[in-house]
């Protein structure tokens, strides 16, 4: 979609500071970061402070997971919140169903998710 850069996440947080070098090498700056992992969201954020950016006035940043670590930083970082026990539980009856013979009702299980706010977005 015009306006968006996608940037291959790294693998580990120390790779983070190339995908910031990538955002701002790109034709304009994005206004937000929405990272795979709150890990990979905290090195975004410290690359980016550590290039005079600052977070979120210059950029939004978002992380997946909803981990201790996004409570923890500092800022705080605003993250996806899935819920882990209940995608646990449904792979479980799908492999239960699969096991038994039974068909599966659903191809897809939609188990929701919420923005937890906090300081980076």
């Amino acid at each position: 979609a015009p306006g968006e850069l996608q940037v291959d996440m790294p693998g580990r947080l120390g790779d983070a500071g190339r995908s910031m070098e990538a955002m701002r090498a790109a034709d304009g700056m994005p206004d937000a970061a929405v990272c795979t992992s709150d890990l990979l969201a905290q090195g975004i954020i410290v690359a980016a402070q550590a290039s005079g950016l600052r977070v979120p006035m210059d950029l939004a940043v978002i992380g997946f997971g909803n981990t201790a670590l996004a409570e923890d930083m500092h800022p705080a970082i605003t993250s996806v919140d899935i819920d882990g026990a209940r995608i646990a539980r449904e792979a479980v009856g799908v492999l239960r169903r699969r096991a038994q013979g039974l068909p599966l009702t659903e191809r897809r299980i939609d188990v929701g998710f919420r923005i937890v706010a906090r300081e980076t977005a």
